[in-house]
């Protein structure tokens, strides 16, 4: 996708900023240590995104060429929300985990990393009210299950696409958190569903 995006003078190398890899200490904000451990397990990790043929993997193999990339994808997601507030923009063309909420991941989500954006910016960057974009064709349903009920500091419109994208879009001039993901009405919060 980068090379695609330079190759098109689309984007400029000196506008990329490489994420590191989301620490257990930043993913333990979301998730319990249990959930964790639990990845250890290839066939958990298989249950997770689907792919049965992964529990036959080592888990060794499993966390370096499946887990270490969902890893970045987190942190590139946390990074994009701190850059946006010192930006005005930032988008991570990865990430986006909706089916992931704090307790279980499934349809190929092993993290919470929208969750774990919106808990980033409530406490880290002092942002009171968020709203997430969800572009997906169907139901993103983990950050529902962690913040469904907050309807004082978090929003949703939702959107169907006929084609799956995975990029982030937080603009911090309004403290919107756009995702590339399609959520539910959960709570009492306010969820739009708008085809197109």
């Amino acid at each position: 996708m980068r090379s695609f995006l330079e190759d098109a003078g689309l984007l400029q190398s000196d506008r990329i900023v490489e994420p590191l890899e989301a620490s257990e200490e930043d993913l333990l904000v979301v998730h319990s240590e249990s959930y964790l451990n639990s990845l250890k397990s290839s066939e958990k990790v298989a249950r997770i995104v689907e792919v049965p043929a992964v529990a036959l993997l080592p888990n060794l193999l499993v966390q370096q060429k499946l887990l270490y990339p969902f890893r970045k994808q987190v942190g590139g997601s946390v990074l994009s929300a701190k850059l946006a507030l010192e930006k005005g923009w930032a988008i991570n063309i990865g990430g986006g985990f909706h089916h992931c909420s704090a307790h279980e991941g499934g349809g190929f989500c092993a993290y919470a990393d929208i969750s774990l954006c919106i808990h980033f910016a409530f406490v880290r960057l002092n942002i009171s009210r968020v709203m997430i974009i969800d572009l997906d064709a169907h139901q993103g349903n983990g950050h529902e299950k962690d913040f469904g009920c907050d309807g004082e500091r978090l929003s949703a419109v939702l959107f169907c696409c006929a084609y799956f994208c995975s990029c982030y879009y937080f603009i911090a001039r309004y403290h919107l958190f756009f995702s590339s993901r399609k959520g539910l009405h959960f709570g009492h919060v306010q969820f739009w569903n708008i085809s197109f």
